[in-house]
């Protein structure tokens, strides 16, 4: 029989480093849900915009972190997410960033109560395999989580 896997991630691509931040959350969340489809784009009133996006249906609620690099700022934005939708019920479906720095974020994230239990536990976020790089004029990350 074949062991159980490990752990389990994704690759995001996008111009900005806000959006790629963006689509990495919203990678995580399908991942807890089992939507593990490939995405392409999204709608841009999800990134930066001032208005509460349509679909929206929840709350927001304030993010500040530091970190020593973006690479562990991105670690450090997906984890605190990953708390509020397993700690808090709060599914993220939104951003507004006031500033994203390689080391330094302040946002407001959307989201709202999730009431379907995940099909997928995630443990952590890892720095294993961890990429975070400007590429081809836009931004790459690679993103392994312990499930």
């Amino acid at each position: 029989p074949r062991a159980p896997r490990a752990d389990v991630g994704f690759e995001a691509r996008a111009d900005t480093r806000e959006v790629l931040f963006h689509r990495a959350a919203r990678g995580m969340i399908a991942l807890l849900r089992g939507e593990d489809r490939r995405r392409r784009s999204q709608p841009p009133e999800e990134v930066g915009e001032r208005r509460r996006p349509p679909y929206m249906t929840g709350e927001w609620r304030r993010i500040a972190l530091e970190a020593g690099d973006v690479e562990a700022l991105l670690v450090a934005w997906l984890s605190e997410l990953l708390w509020l939708y397993q700690g808090r019920r709060f599914a993220y479906e939104a951003v507004r960033f006031d500033s994203l720095e390689d080391n330094s974020l302040i946002a407001s994230v959307g989201g709202a109560p999730e009431s379907r239990q995940p099909v997928r536990e995630i443990k952590g976020v890892t720095y294993h395999g961890l990429v975070v790089q400007r590429e081809d004029g836009g931004w790459r990350a690679r993103v392994i989580f312990d499930v």
